[in-house]
């Protein structure tokens, strides 16, 4: 059976890695029931997108046991380069800061195997820093513009459902009334649609656009 380019996982380890049972017999029924599609049937990550949208999708790349597990490296760079890319977007809206523009950056390299661990510890020390400094401080938009940063500087697996759930804290916090808070939200949902496209449907983007 031929693989797809990009990301893939099946419906047998989608049951394996604890799916929301309805959200998991919704995508079922899009593809037409089990017996059609088949429980170990290569299902592309872009499907899912398209039936499921984004927010199942960040659990996915959040749970190893759902993905096989050749391709997890793989979804490590990805999910690490789309929590960098998250944070960049609200960092734009916090003052400029070389030093969190540097982690960043070594984060990225690190994703894309270019930096040790020792430099990512040093990105996480730098963000972590400015992040702890606002723990207890009344605005709370500039914690969770830092703590988005944070997380893309962590050591071990990125947690993409974290990665929305701070940068969307922050976005809500950066804009005054709830309509514009609602229309940042929904860019930023297209943002996010378009950048996992590009990089669920072919792997190679990893390497060579990122």
């Amino acid at each position: 059976m031929q693989q797809p380019e990009g990301l893939y996982t099946t419906l047998a380890l989608l049951q394996k890695g604890n799916a929301c049972e309805e959200r998991y017999n919704y995508l079922v029924a899009k593809l037409g029931g089990i017996r059609k599609f088949g429980k170990h049937t290569p299902l592309p990550f872009a499907t899912i997108l398209e039936h499921n949208g984004i927010k199942d999708i960040m659990w996915l790349l959040s749970n190893r046991s759902a993905i096989p597990q050749e391709q997890h490296p793989t979804v490590n760079s990805i999910s690490r380069l789309f929590a960098v890319d998250s944070a960049k977007r609200v960092l734009r809206l916090y003052k400029p800061n070389k030093a969190l523009r540097q982690a960043l950056t070594t984060a990225r390299r690190y994703a894309l195997g270019k930096a040790s661990e020792k430099e990512l510890t040093k990105a996480l020390y730098v963000a972590e820093k400015r992040r702890d400094a606002h723990i207890y401080s009344s605005d709370e938009k500039v914690y969770w513009t830092l703590q988005t940063i944070a997380n893309a500087c962590r050591e071990g697996d990125i947690d993409t459902e974290r990665i929305v759930w701070d940068s969307d804290n922050a976005i809500e916090g950066w804009y005054p009334n709830s309509n514009l808070q609602a229309k940042a939200l929904r860019a930023e949902n297209l943002w996010r649609s378009r950048w996992l496209t590009k990089y669920i449907t072919n792997v190679q983007n990893v390497f060579t656009k990122a």
